[in-house]
């Protein structure tokens, strides 16, 4: 995959006890630290700007002929180059197409940023849209600089709200 918004994957090694993987260098670490760190000035424009990259890598990895899922997209999965370009990363949970997750007896993701079909249960198919309803609660994260459901997520019922109130 070679996208200036996708992250790129340079290598590997598999064999133990040398296990690990080689990418491009993002200095600056993941969006949702630089989004949630109230000291760092972050313009209207900046927040912008970032998030089209980041609508950029997606629409990159859900085009016809990839249609790559990434079924994990939160800020801690954006890394950040030191001129500010934003950099999809960490594919560990995506898979081709569709489809259900490697383990369809549990949803898989982070619940916060999950669509509704896939907190449900059941094994929902994690699908491009299930990806661009984390990207929108991506875009709320930008707006807001701070953690999405996080008043509710202290009462453990942002699960509950999503899928019942569609809060």
């Amino acid at each position: 995959l070679r996208h200036p918004n996708v992250v790129l994957f340079m290598g590997a090694a598999l064999k133990p006890p040398n296990v690990f993987l080689v990418m491009e260098l993002c200095e600056l670490g993941s969006l949702s630290e630089l989004v949630y760190d109230r000291r760092a000035p972050l313009s209207a424009a900046a927040r912008l700007s970032l998030a089209l990259q980041v609508a950029q890598g997606m629409t990159y990895l859900h085009a016809p002929g990839r249609a790559i899922v990434h079924r994990d997209l939160k800020s801690a999965n954006v890394l950040l180059k030191r001129d500010l370009t934003a950099c999809v990363a960490d594919f560990g949970l995506s898979g081709v197409g569709g489809g259900r997750p490697p383990d369809a007896r549990r949803a898989q993701g982070t619940p916060q940023w999950m669509a509704p079909e896939l907190l449900e249960g059941g094994g929902a198919a994690a699908s491009p849209a299930s990806d661009v309803y984390a990207f929108g609660v991506l875009l709320c994260e930008l707006a807001a600089r701070v953690p999405p459901f996080s008043d509710r997520f202290a009462r453990f019922d942002f699960v509950d709200a999503v899928v019942e109130e569609g809060a």
